[in-house]
């Protein structure tokens, strides 16, 4: 998030190094980070680290640390963590608990240290494996389909990537494959580049966009026809234009869920699952748990609204709060970021962590503090989708979701930085 700095115009994610190129030891390494998003956490850590490092040595060469520092991200998160940091004091959860939950927003951090450090042939390629891992994902998604039609099985894809995954892994696919359509349907449609150049990337975008329409998450399904909208509402001259082509996405996605059966399945045992929630009894179905948590996270944001009830409470007082099976006991969020910040850290919190999320969306969206600029659409579809997941999911305080979201977020900013 980098306000005081205009963007340049979007540019293609595979365009030519600058002078100063890096070696080619680290684009292999780029490469391999832009894998690592479909790897277990611990490899998206190793990744993070690595990529931070590079940034941080790079603004240490160069003495720009104090842009790091100025940069409105930076004082943001900055505040919310000494807020939440000051909620200790009166946090009923464990101190290990609560230093925690203030490191996984201090990854935070590190976004602006990407997109300000990190060399942008290093983000581009970076950029640029992701979207063929995400094919290979789909190629996986697609391929356990057709094998499963043909003949269930349970064991099949038990130690495979990507289609053995489960829980928040299983939604961080569904959320990446979205992302990967949006970022190749940006380059396919992108006017200075030959036809050459842009097949390749609506290629990419049509077989990421089977990838979320075959997988069994609805967070994916969601989120693509608003990525693809984006893509619309930038590119498409004339607000007629704009609105047919929008309508189309909508229509088109529509009819592609239609058509894919583990998609029908789960929005039908969505509907089930909110028709049969009763306030009070135990419920272990996706949705139902969902609501229950939603109800009793809103009783302890009335309780405290200004303070909250510390940073890393939320776990406790649920599990003492919360009547029922050992299923719903078990949560340590209520999967939605916006409601977890409101509980453990009240408005304060909230407004902070919005004031976060909301500038980066402005940002990319080239409305700055001091000038308006044309929006860097890679950076605007990664915030959309993190402003958009955090209501469904914690976002921030999941590793599982928040490391390649926040990756994406740092390499979309850094790609096309001048000099």
């Amino acid at each position: 998030m980098t306000a005081d700095r205009p963007p340049p115009p979007d540019a293609a994610l595979t365009r030519s190094p600058q002078a100063d190129a890096p070696p080619p030891i680290a684009l292999a390494g780029a490469a391999v980070a832009g894998w690592s998003l479909y790897l277990p956490v611990g490899l998206q850590y190793l990744a993070f680290g690595a990529m931070l490092w590079a940034a941080a040595h790079a603004l240490t060469r160069q003495q720009r640390w104090a842009l790091w520092r100025d940069d409105p991200m930076v004082r943001l998160t900055l505040a919310l963590l000494a807020w939440l940091g000051l909620s200790m004091v009166w946090t009923t959860a464990p101190m290990s608990e609560a230093v925690s939950h203030l490191w996984h927003y201090a990854r935070l951090l590190g976004v602006p240290l990407l997109a300000l450090g990190l060399h942008p042939a290093l983000a581009r390629n970076a950029l640029a494996h992701f979207v063929i891992a995400s094919c290979a994902a789909a190629a996986l998604v697609v391929a356990a389909f057709a094998l499963d039609a043909i003949s269930p099985s349970v064991e099949r894809w038990a130690n495979w990537p990507v289609v053995g995954v489960g829980g928040n892994q299983l939604v961080s696919v569904s959320i990446l494959l979205a992302l990967a359509a949006g970022l190749s349907a940006v380059q396919a449609s992108d006017t200075r580049g030959d036809a050459a150049r842009r097949w390749p990337w609506a290629l990419a975008a049509v077989a990421t966009t089977m990838g979320v329409l075959l997988q069994d998450r609805r967070t994916g399904l969601v989120l693509l026809p608003v990525l693809l909208a984006v893509v619309v509402l930038a590119r498409v001259r004339g607000t007629a234009a704009r609105i047919g082509a929008a309508l189309g996405i909508v229509v088109l996605t529509g009819l592609l869920a239609m058509a894919s059966p583990p998609l029908q399945q789960r929005l039908a045992e969505g509907w089930g699952e909110l028709q049969a929630y009763q306030p009070g009894q135990d419920v272990d179905t996706s949705l139902g748990m969902r609501l229950r948590m939603v109800d009793v996270t809103s009783d302890m944001i009335r309780e405290r609204p200004w303070t909250g009830h510390g940073v890393g409470s939320w776990a406790g007082l649920w599990a003492s709060r919360v009547q029922g099976g050992e299923l719903l006991r078990a949560h340590t969020t209520p999967h939605n970021e916006y409601l977890l910040l409101a509980a453990q850290g009240g408005l304060p919190a909230l407004m902070l962590g919005g004031a976060v999320l909301g500038g980066a969306v402005l940002t990319a969206a080239g409305i700055g503090a001091r000038r308006r600029h044309p929006p860097e659409l890679a950076s605007l579809m990664v915030w959309i989708t993190v402003v958009l997941a955090a209501s469904v999911n914690a976002v921030l305080r999941d590793a599982k979701l928040a490391l390649p979201l926040l990756l994406l977020a740092g390499w979309a900013a850094a790609r096309s930085r001048p000099g």
